[in-house]
């Protein structure tokens, strides 16, 4: 072919066609031209695929990730209904010598902490590559972003919880000799001081509600987070085609409010007494409004979540709080928390 090409320009030389020679010899050059183009294009193609690969991975891998923080989640949850428990029955003068005896755990909790390993590589990894997410992925960049803030925020108020537990434990150890001592007389010693000294009743409450109302809140805002980004995920990738939203609820060890009727509202305050953020999904075709009322029956605000979606960043419920949906004005369901993780709507 190149000898081909070469014997028209010689022969367009010879017969002195200089004319004709310029404008094969500008073709020849265009041709040549558009074939690089079309190498570059056909390059940028297999490297962009390559990157979707690369990317579509990495969701996988986060699906995974996601799934591993929510179990975590959940299980730091569980560590803070105990800590509230032991702590509201100190506040309450409930715990008695006979039982720290039984269940020295009782003074454990008080001081202890529970280091959560929330995992966010695979989280970084998807942020850094921002620019270069398919466009299907778009709207998941936004919950990338909101999901990283809710794991710094939890491992920051983690650190001090730490930090603050450290302090305490080598005060304690340089204060008073029976504090790491494991026979009977210290261990004695040690139960008279928790349920006698003002200072340490005192610090205990302060490190409680450091560690509920920040640390332990702040896994909840995550996990919230983290479950309506998974179900996003698995939407878009076509995997829970076959899945209700229910079901992928409960298959995350996810518990749904307690419903009750209208005429039933649930006045009484719940057994759990720091701030946690649940879920809340609309399964219907409209839009819904619930308000949040407190215990004197007075509705505090609406909030609409729209059709076939979560309500974002879900929402935080106190103690003496329960919800009631209503349809113009008039009070269908009411709902309360006490344990529970999330509120759908059906």
């Amino acid at each position: 072919m190149i000898k081909f090409f070469r014997k028209i320009r010689q022969n367009l030389l010879i017969e002195e066609k200089k004319g004709k020679y310029f404008k094969y010899a500008i073709g020849e050059i265009v041709l040549v031209v558009i074939g690089i183009l079309i190498a570059l294009q056909i390059n940028n193609w297999n490297e962009k695929r390559k990157v979707n690969d690369e990317i579509e991975s990495v969701f996988s891998l986060l699906e995974q990730e996601l799934e591993t923080n929510i179990e975590r989640s959940n299980y730091f949850l569980n560590y803070g209904y105990r800590r509230d428990s032991v702590q509201t029955m100190f506040n309450q003068n409930k715990v008695t010598p006979e039982m720290i005896r039984a269940s020295p755990e009782l003074i454990n909790l008080n001081f202890g902490t529970h280091k959560v390993r929330f995992m966010d590589d695979r989280l970084n990894e998807l942020i850094s590559l921002e620019k270069q997410i398919p466009k299907r992925y778009k709207k998941l960049i936004s919950g990338l972003k909101l999901l990283k803030s809710h794991i710094d925020s939890h491992r920051f108020w983690e650190s001090k919880a730490l930090s603050l537990a450290e302090k305490k434990s080598e005060e304690y150890v340089n204060k008073f000799s029976w504090y790491y001592s494991n026979d009977s007389l210290s261990f004695e010693k040690a139960i008279r001081h928790a349920l006698t000294d003002t200072i340490y009743r005192n610090n205990v409450s302060y490190y409680t509600h450091l560690q509920l109302n920040e640390n332990v809140f702040d896994a909840t805002l995550m996990r919230t987070s983290s479950v309506e980004l998974l179900w996003q995920i698995k939407s878009i990738r076509g995997l829970n085609k076959t899945q209700t939203i229910k079901q992928f609820l409960n298959e995350l060890d996810l518990k749904p409010l307690t419903e009750y009727a209208c005429m039933d509202k649930p006045y009484k305050k719940n057994e759990i007494f720091f701030r946690r953020n649940f879920i809340v999904y609309n399964n219907t075709k409209d839009s819904i409004t619930f308000n949040y009322v407190d215990e004197s029956g007075n509705r505090e605000y609406p909030l609409t979540v729209a059709p076939n979606n979560f309500l974002p960043n879900g929402q935080i419920m106190y103690s003496n709080q329960f919800i009631e949906l209503t349809v113009d004005y008039e009070c269908k369901k009411v709902f309360k928390q006490n344990k529970e993780d999330y509120l759908l709507f059906e």
